[in-house]
């Protein structure tokens, strides 16, 4: 699908440590105990099984880039119907100067 047009080697190689990373950076005052580390690793295991499941973030992406394309296929659609306006009251305009 799309990860591997992106990456061949696969998602989980790349994004989910940088992912960690930068969701859960190490605690500055963190408990000792070890009940919040196993707390915390049932959290980040659910989160990356799934949140962060490689084909889940390939539909998100491509659901993304669809709207985008839809969204700038309109914009172009846009600028020719304003386009034609222009053109058409410039016409128009030629026509009323040729009148006077």
């Amino acid at each position: 699908m799309l990860w591997n047009e992106l990456d061949p080697c696969g998602p989980q190689i790349q994004v989910i440590p940088r992912l960690r990373r930068l969701a859960f950076p190490a605690p500055r005052q963190a408990c000792t105990g070890s009940r919040s580390h196993q707390l915390d690793d049932i959290v980040v295991t659910h989160l990356e099984e799934r949140l962060l499941n490689p084909d889940r973030l390939a539909d998100l992406l491509v659901s993304i880039l669809d709207r985008r394309r839809a969204d700038g296929d309109r914009q172009q659609e846009r600028v020719a119907t304003l386009t034609r306006q222009a053109a058409d009251a410039d016409a128009k305009l030629t026509r009323l100067y040729a009148a006077i």
